[in-house]
Protein backbone atom coordinates (compact mmCIF):
# COMPACT_ATOMS: atom_id res chain seq x y z
CA UNK A 1 0.00 0.00 0.00
CA UNK A 2 1.53 3.12 -1.20
CA UNK A 3 0.38 6.70 0.13
CA UNK A 4 0.38 9.13 -2.99
CA UNK A 5 2.93 11.14 -1.22
CA UNK A 6 2.10 14.26 -1.33
CA UNK A 7 5.83 14.90 -1.18
CA UNK A 8 7.06 12.58 -3.78
CA UNK A 9 8.12 13.88 -7.10
CA UNK A 10 5.37 12.44 -9.25
CA UNK A 11 2.86 14.04 -6.55
CA UNK A 12 4.83 17.48 -6.44
CA UNK A 13 4.27 17.63 -9.74
CA UNK A 14 1.01 17.34 -9.76
CA UNK A 15 0.04 20.32 -7.74
CA UNK A 16 2.04 22.18 -10.24
CA UNK A 17 -0.19 21.11 -12.67
CA UNK A 18 -3.68 20.24 -11.40
CA UNK A 19 -4.10 21.15 -7.57
CA UNK A 20 -6.10 23.73 -7.24
CA UNK A 21 -3.67 26.91 -6.26
CA UNK A 22 -3.61 27.71 -2.90
CA UNK A 23 -6.61 25.54 -1.85
CA UNK A 24 -7.03 24.76 1.95
CA UNK A 25 -9.08 21.74 1.46
CA UNK A 26 -5.29 20.23 -0.17
CA UNK A 27 -3.23 21.65 2.63
CA UNK A 28 -5.08 20.40 4.96
CA UNK A 29 -5.42 16.99 3.74
CA UNK A 30 -1.78 16.88 3.07
CA UNK A 31 -1.48 17.82 6.69
CA UNK A 32 -3.38 15.24 8.13
CA UNK A 33 -2.62 12.55 5.67
CA UNK A 34 1.15 12.71 6.59
CA UNK A 35 0.26 12.99 10.53
CA UNK A 36 -2.25 10.38 10.95
CA UNK A 37 0.22 7.40 10.73
CA UNK A 38 2.47 8.33 13.89
CA UNK A 39 0.08 10.79 15.88
CA UNK A 40 -2.04 10.13 18.38
CA UNK A 41 -5.12 9.82 17.47
CA UNK A 42 -4.29 8.86 13.74
CA UNK A 43 -7.96 7.27 13.12
CA UNK A 44 -9.39 10.82 13.33
CA UNK A 45 -6.55 12.58 11.34
CA UNK A 46 -6.91 9.72 8.29
CA UNK A 47 -10.81 10.39 8.55
CA UNK A 48 -9.93 14.12 8.55
CA UNK A 49 -7.36 13.48 5.59
CA UNK A 50 -10.26 11.60 3.55
CA UNK A 51 -12.53 14.38 3.81
CA UNK A 52 -10.19 17.09 2.47
CA UNK A 53 -9.22 14.82 -0.01
CA UNK A 54 -12.36 14.31 -1.19
CA UNK A 55 -12.79 18.28 -0.89
CA UNK A 56 -9.87 18.77 -3.27
CA UNK A 57 -10.94 15.96 -5.80
CA UNK A 58 -14.44 18.39 -6.06
CA UNK A 59 -12.69 21.56 -6.55
CA UNK A 60 -10.35 19.65 -9.22
CA UNK A 61 -11.03 16.24 -10.33
CA UNK A 62 -8.28 15.87 -12.31
CA UNK A 63 -6.16 16.13 -9.07
CA UNK A 64 -4.61 12.53 -9.78
CA UNK A 65 -2.44 12.33 -6.24
CA UNK A 66 -5.33 13.29 -4.14
CA UNK A 67 -7.53 9.79 -6.28
CA UNK A 68 -4.33 7.72 -5.01
CA UNK A 69 -4.12 8.90 -1.64
CA UNK A 70 -7.61 8.52 -1.13
CA UNK A 71 -7.38 5.22 -2.36
CA UNK A 72 -4.63 4.76 -0.12
CA UNK A 73 -6.35 5.74 2.97
CA UNK A 74 -9.41 3.68 2.26
CA UNK A 75 -6.96 0.88 2.18
CA UNK A 76 -5.41 1.72 5.59
CA UNK A 77 -9.14 2.36 7.28
CA UNK A 78 -9.91 -1.14 5.91
CA UNK A 79 -6.67 -2.55 7.29
CA UNK A 80 -7.65 -1.36 10.52
CA UNK A 81 -10.68 -3.54 10.99
CA UNK A 82 -11.01 -6.97 12.09
CA UNK A 83 -10.54 -9.44 9.07
CA UNK A 84 -14.00 -10.92 9.47
CA UNK A 85 -15.22 -7.22 9.19
CA UNK A 86 -18.18 -7.14 6.61
CA UNK A 87 -17.15 -3.17 5.91
CA UNK A 88 -13.79 -4.11 4.53
CA UNK A 89 -15.52 -4.93 1.55
CA UNK A 90 -16.94 -1.71 0.94
CA UNK A 91 -13.71 0.08 1.98
CA UNK A 92 -11.64 -2.16 -0.61
CA UNK A 93 -14.05 -1.50 -2.98
CA UNK A 94 -14.03 2.52 -2.74
CA UNK A 95 -10.08 2.21 -2.59
CA UNK A 96 -9.87 0.23 -6.92
CA UNK A 97 -12.62 3.03 -7.32
CA UNK A 98 -9.71 5.79 -6.49
CA UNK A 99 -7.07 3.84 -7.62
CA UNK A 100 -9.38 3.40 -11.00
CA UNK A 101 -9.40 7.59 -10.96
CA UNK A 102 -5.68 8.19 -10.68
CA UNK A 103 -5.06 5.77 -13.21
CA UNK A 104 -7.30 7.26 -15.96
CA UNK A 105 -6.00 10.43 -14.80
CA UNK A 106 -2.46 9.21 -15.16
CA UNK A 107 -1.74 5.75 -16.78
CA UNK A 108 1.78 6.24 -16.38
CA UNK A 109 2.00 6.52 -12.77
CA UNK A 110 3.30 3.34 -10.66
CA UNK A 111 1.66 4.30 -7.41
CA UNK A 112 -1.72 3.55 -7.72
CA UNK A 113 -1.61 0.37 -9.46
CA UNK A 114 0.45 -0.56 -6.57
CA UNK A 115 -2.14 0.33 -4.32
CA UNK A 116 -4.80 -1.34 -6.34
CA UNK A 117 -2.96 -4.83 -6.02
CA UNK A 118 -2.92 -4.39 -2.28
CA UNK A 119 -7.24 -3.87 -2.37
CA UNK A 120 -7.51 -7.10 -4.47
CA UNK A 121 -5.12 -9.26 -2.40
CA UNK A 122 -7.33 -8.24 1.00
CA UNK A 123 -10.35 -8.30 -1.31
CA UNK A 124 -9.41 -12.31 -1.81
CA UNK A 125 -11.09 -12.72 1.30
CA UNK A 126 -14.17 -11.24 0.98
CA UNK A 127 -14.80 -12.54 -3.40
CA UNK A 128 -13.61 -15.22 -5.17
CA UNK A 129 -9.55 -15.74 -4.42
CA UNK A 130 -8.25 -16.70 -7.73
CA UNK A 131 -9.93 -13.75 -9.24
CA UNK A 132 -8.54 -11.49 -6.96
CA UNK A 133 -4.84 -12.71 -6.97
CA UNK A 134 -4.99 -12.67 -11.06
CA UNK A 135 -5.73 -9.29 -10.70
CA UNK A 136 -3.34 -8.07 -8.16
CA UNK A 137 -0.97 -9.47 -10.52
CA UNK A 138 -1.87 -7.52 -13.06
CA UNK A 139 -1.82 -4.29 -11.73
CA UNK A 140 1.48 -5.53 -10.09
CA UNK A 141 3.29 -5.88 -13.72
CA UNK A 142 1.83 -2.44 -14.76
CA UNK A 143 3.23 -0.72 -11.89
CA UNK A 144 6.78 -2.34 -12.57
CA UNK A 145 6.15 -2.16 -16.12
CA UNK A 146 5.69 2.02 -15.30
CA UNK A 147 9.18 1.36 -12.60
CA UNK A 148 11.09 -1.20 -12.91
CA UNK A 149 13.13 -1.26 -9.64
CA UNK A 150 10.23 -0.29 -7.40
CA UNK A 151 10.53 -2.10 -4.53
CA UNK A 152 7.45 -2.06 -2.91
CA UNK A 153 5.50 -3.70 -6.16
CA UNK A 154 8.31 -6.31 -6.18
CA UNK A 155 7.55 -7.19 -2.15
CA UNK A 156 3.81 -6.73 -2.97
CA UNK A 157 4.51 -9.68 -5.56
CA UNK A 158 5.93 -11.67 -2.49
CA UNK A 159 3.11 -11.03 -0.64
CA UNK A 160 0.58 -12.06 -3.22
CA UNK A 161 2.79 -15.17 -3.83
CA UNK A 162 2.47 -15.98 0.32
CA UNK A 163 -1.39 -15.46 -0.27
CA UNK A 164 -1.94 -17.39 -3.58
CA UNK A 165 0.63 -20.57 -3.13
CA UNK A 166 1.66 -20.56 0.59
CA UNK A 167 2.70 -24.26 -0.28
CA UNK A 168 5.54 -22.75 -2.77
CA UNK A 169 7.43 -20.41 -0.77
CA UNK A 170 10.20 -20.16 -3.13
CA UNK A 171 8.18 -17.76 -5.09
CA UNK A 172 7.66 -15.27 -2.53
CA UNK A 173 11.23 -15.41 -1.58
CA UNK A 174 12.85 -15.03 -5.15
CA UNK A 175 10.18 -11.94 -5.54
CA UNK A 176 11.44 -10.42 -1.92
CA UNK A 177 14.84 -10.76 -2.34
CA UNK A 178 14.60 -8.78 -5.95
CA UNK A 179 13.05 -6.53 -3.20
CA UNK A 180 15.97 -5.77 -1.34
CA UNK A 181 17.79 -5.61 -4.00
CA UNK A 182 16.23 -2.53 -5.14
CA UNK A 183 16.89 -1.31 -2.15
CA UNK A 184 20.10 -2.09 -1.51
CA UNK A 185 20.97 -0.32 -5.00
CA UNK A 186 19.25 2.78 -3.75
CA UNK A 187 21.13 2.29 0.29
CA UNK A 188 17.74 2.48 1.34
CA UNK A 189 18.18 0.61 4.78
CA UNK A 190 14.74 2.11 6.31
CA UNK A 191 13.20 0.95 4.00
CA UNK A 192 14.77 -2.50 3.57
CA UNK A 193 13.46 -3.31 7.29
CA UNK A 194 9.97 -2.16 6.65
CA UNK A 195 9.53 -4.33 3.25
CA UNK A 196 10.74 -7.34 5.78
CA UNK A 197 8.41 -6.13 8.31
CA UNK A 198 5.84 -6.52 5.53
CA UNK A 199 7.10 -9.60 4.46
CA UNK A 200 7.07 -11.25 7.25
CA UNK A 201 3.75 -10.12 8.57
CA UNK A 202 2.36 -11.71 5.56
CA UNK A 203 4.39 -15.13 6.07
CA UNK A 204 3.31 -15.39 9.63
CA UNK A 205 -0.37 -15.02 7.95
CA UNK A 206 -0.13 -17.01 5.13
CA UNK A 207 1.16 -19.92 6.86
CA UNK A 208 3.08 -20.11 10.29
CA UNK A 209 5.49 -22.91 8.81
CA UNK A 210 6.92 -20.76 6.89
CA UNK A 211 8.17 -17.94 9.02
CA UNK A 212 11.55 -20.37 10.60
CA UNK A 213 12.44 -19.89 6.64
CA UNK A 214 12.48 -16.44 6.67
CA UNK A 215 15.80 -16.17 8.28
CA UNK A 216 17.05 -17.83 4.91
CA UNK A 217 15.62 -14.76 2.54
CA UNK A 218 18.60 -12.79 4.53
CA UNK A 219 16.82 -10.64 6.29
CA UNK A 220 18.33 -8.52 9.01
CA UNK A 221 15.03 -6.75 10.74
CA UNK A 222 14.09 -8.43 14.17
CA UNK A 223 10.58 -9.32 13.24
CA UNK A 224 11.79 -12.07 10.84
CA UNK A 225 13.47 -13.92 13.90
CA UNK A 226 10.10 -13.73 16.37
Amino acid sequence: MRGAGPDGEAARGARRRSAPPGSPAVTRARDCNLRCGTAIGGRSLRDAAIRHYQAATRINPHYFAAWNNLANLWLERARQLPPGDPRRRGLLRDALRDCDQAIRLRPSWHLPYDNAANAWIELAAHEEPHRCFERAEEQLKTALLNQSKYAEALNDWARLELHRAPDRPELAWDRHRAALAACDAATDGGRRNKLCRQFAADAKLAANALTPDLVAVGCTCSSLTR
